[in-house]
């Protein structure tokens, strides 16, 4: 059996870059002191390495790519990251790194078209989850000592557990991909504003404030499986009893308010501009 000259060549090659960042202690466990030096010929290396630099907060990942889709954690709650922000972020670190001239002598990585892509591929596997995951979940598993996901939500102030109204401390650990910007305040006083628009909407029907009342906390939830059945119902509602003009206008927006990654687009047809709200079937024309 005959061994390839050039594997040869590569494995001595990737020894000297990591006797190299050994070191120069870059990587070590009290962080970097040197510049990082990568092996063109390793993409997973550096993929790795590009995790630990920049997608990492104490021992928690940042990053995950889950359903052919990078999310990053921001704040309390997992944020699409579409491909050309990471693979912008490949480039930039990439630049940054160092690799071994023929002399063991550190110069500049030179990343192209084909490297970064090369990267790009092995961060795939490297911040890859399991398809079957269904956020809300909880990604230490066995290791949670918290409430189940489904029972919490992302807040401006932490992790609020919809059953106690108790409040954790936002954490990577928690992968929900939705959240609300509004600080929970068990004592907060009664939307007075808020109440007299409803009042002016159904009047003394109770039940239609409630059913109001609860698709809105039941918009905040991931499971969107039924919004367009209620706003069917709610929209029903505004032709029978003639809803004044601007009244759904208001309705999204105060709903879009409560839940602002709710994703909204926009179309216009000659002086007609239309808004969908996008999961929970609710469009509106201005």
């Amino acid at each position: 059996m005959t061994t390839d000259p050039y594997s040869k060549l590569q494995d001595r090659y990737s020894e000297r870059v990591r006797q190299h960042n050994k070191e120069k202690n870059y990587g070590g466990p009290n962080g970097k002191t040197g510049t990082l030096v990568l092996d063109p010929r390793d993409p997973m290396q550096a993929a790795r390495a590009l995790v630990a630099a920049r997608f990492m907060n104490d021992d928690h990942r940042l990053l995950h790519r889950h359903r052919g889709t990078f999310w990053r954690f921001q704040n309390n709650h997992y944020v699409l990251a579409d491909q050309e922000m990471v693979r912008a972020e490949v480039w930039r670190f990439l630049e940054q790194a160092e690799r071994l001239g023929s002399n063991d002598k550190p110069g500049p990585f030179k990343p192209n078209r084909a490297r970064v892509s090369d990267v790009l591929d092995a961060l795939n596997s490297a911040c890859a989850l399991d398809s079957l995951i269904d956020p809300p979940a909880w990604l230490n598993g066995a290791d949670c000592k918290l409430p189940p996901a489904v029972e919490m939500f992302p807040v401006a102030n932490g992790l609020l557990h919809l059953p106690s109204s108790g409040l954790y401390p936002p954490t990577p650990d928690y992968f929900g991909l939705s959240a609300s910007d509004v600080a929970f305040d068990p004592n907060a006083p009664d939307p007075v504003h808020w109440f007299a628009f409803l009042t002016d909407l159904f009047g003394k029907d109770e039940q239609a404030i409630t059913a109001l009342q609860d698709w809105f906390g039941y918009a905040l939830a991931p499971d969107t499986s039924q919004h367009k059945i209620l706003y069917q119902k709610w929209r029903l509602w505004c032709d029978n009893v003639g809803r004044k003009p601007g009244t759904k206008q208001i309705f999204g927006r105060d709903l879009r308010a409560a839940l602002p990654s709710l994703r909204m687009t926009h179309t216009r047809d000659g002086n007609t501009r239309e808004r969908n709200y996008e999961g929970i079937g609710l469009r509106e024309r201005s």
